[in-house]
């Protein structure tokens, strides 16, 4: 597959997914801070915490979808830096970040151990 196919076809998966998790019931959930305040979500916060949800993997994915799994568990202020999926430039995120990614994907891992602060 060309890299121009496959940027296309990245480009389709994250149109889906994130359509697929523009949802007022998401909107409607607080933006959570490091110390554990809570405020209301912005477009932009919402559109990160989609972006979170998505690099969790498959299988956390599917489980928000299907209200087996909390959207609130991607809400947190630092994950904002999925963003970086927008621009594809994955060296933006940093490590503590994809580690915390990576643990929420996991059935390992209960959500709140994987927002602990390191």
């Amino acid at each position: 597959m060309s890299s121009i196919s496959a940027s296309s076809e990245f480009d389709r998966w994250l149109s889906r997914q994130l359509y697929l998790l523009d949802r007022k019931e998401f909107f409607d959930l607080p933006a959570i801070t490091r110390d554990g305040g809570e405020h209301p979500q912005t477009d932009n916060s919402l559109l990160y915490a989609r972006c979170a949800c998505g690099l969790a993997g498959r299988e956390a994915f599917s489980e928000v979808l299907n209200g087996q799994r909390s959207f609130l568990d991607f809400t947190e202020v630092s994950l904002s830096q999925a963003e970086f999926l927008l621009s594809r430039q994955p060296t933006a995120l940093s490590d503590q970040v994809w580690e915390r990614l990576l643990a929420l994907g996991s059935r390992r891992s209960t959500p709140a151990q994987a927002l602990v602060s390191a």
